[in-house]
């Protein structure tokens, strides 16, 4: 009876012990450093550049193969109603997106899971 007791108990800390290990590589803090990849179609779905207009309207000038590579810093996380995770973005560097914006937005899980943006170690 007491084999049976410490096997349970042994089994129930595993399960939790795991479950927590999931939660925390899923949790993103401000200041946690990213990589921007390449989008996964001909523009980026997940992470939010302005529209040309408004970056040349601004001095800037939309050259989107330069973006990628960037490294950037996550300055602030918020949650959705449905659960998803939506950041704001600013270069690792201090200068500006195009030359005229300083920060950006990004829903986090589909940015993963598209490659649009990497995490970098």
């Amino acid at each position: 009876m007491k084999n049976i007791i410490i096997i349970a108990l042994f089994i129930t800390c595993t399960v939790y012990g795991q479950q927590d290990n999931k939660t925390s590589q899923n949790s993103v803090k401000v200041g946690d450093i990213f990589i921007i990849g390449a989008p996964s179609s001909s523009n980026y779905q997940s992470v939010f550049f302005p529209k040309n207009n408004f970056i040349i309207k601004k001095g800037g000038i939309p050259n989107y193969k330069r973006i990628r590579g960037t490294y950037v810093v996550t300055t602030s996380v918020t949650k959705d109603q449905e659960g998803s995770t939506k950041i704001s973005l600013k270069r690792k560097d201090g200068k500006k997106f195009f030359n005229s914006i300083t920060q950006i937005q990004a829903h986090l899980e589909n940015a993963l899971v598209q490659n649009e943006l990497k995490l970098a170690r």
